[in-house]
């Protein structure tokens, strides 16, 4: 595979600022609906709006985490934490928010994955370490705060096609670099939008993935055995 041409995706400030406090909102919602203290939903806080970048630089990219030199990503958890911990009830019953969360996760799941895939591929680690690190960057922060509140991760659940979605644009932007003849920025932005597009198309079709018990074949196997099984008994 020819090498890709990748620079490193400038994700616009505000919009990062806006997923951050959308994630680190949802993350204080789950938390104090588990009863945690003030800590805890810091904590879960933190790991839900930072979770993905954090493995990212301190387990692949073998750097400093950018969460810990930029002020931003503690103090939006710390805010979170306050409003939750005194007005969560009411913020819960908010008419718009759940709107709101579907919409940042379809913008900003896609954009961390595919910042992930860039800095990877930068790092000069193979391509597919690089899509699953880039997996990893867009979807960790969600399963970490589903592990640490004891649940089995949404995103492993049957549900809205997260992974596929994500995973499709790292290819998709790896394409149109190669024979795009376009910039990193032109072809992660194309890539980026096309993604959201998807994710609001299947939130509101409801397209899901299914258990993979629902997908085998073996039960036509078995279906057809039972069948010839009580055939054979029925005949002596």
């Amino acid at each position: 595979m020819p090498p890709i041409p990748v620079t490193a995706f400038q994700f616009p400030q505000l919009l990062e600022i806006l997923a951050t406090i959308t994630w680190a909102i949802s993350g204080a919602i789950v938390a104090r609906a588990r009863g945690f203290d003030f800590m805890g939903v810091f904590i879960i806080s933190v790991v839900a709006s930072t979770g993905g970048g954090l493995l990212r630089d301190g387990l692949f990219l073998q750097r400093t985490p950018v969460m810990v030199t930029t002020p931003m990503y503690i103090l939006i958890p710390v805010g979170a934490m306050i409003v939750i911990t005194l007005f969560g009830g009411v913020w819960e019953k908010l008419p718009w928010w759940d709107k709101l969360v579907n919409v940042i996760d379809a913008f900003g799941t896609p954009a961390f994955a595919l910042l992930g895939f860039q800095l990877s591929l930068l790092a000069h680690i193979p391509f597919i370490g690089a899509v699953f690190i880039g997996l990893l960057n867009g979807i960790a922060g969600g399963v970490i705060r589903d592990i640490l509140v004891g649940s089995v991760p949404q995103f492993f659940r049957p549900g809205q096609l997260y992974g596929i979605i994500v995973i499709g644009i790292t290819l998709l932007y790896s394409l149109l670099l190669l024979f795009g003849k376009m910039s990193s920025d032109t072809a992660a932005w194309i890539a980026i939008i096309i993604a959201f597009i998807l994710r609001l198309l299947v939130i509101k079709f409801r397209w899901e993935t299914q258990p993979v018990y629902n997908l085998g074949i073996d039960k036509y196997f078995l279906k057809n055995k039972d069948a010839t099984e009580a055939k054979d008994h029925s005949g002596d």
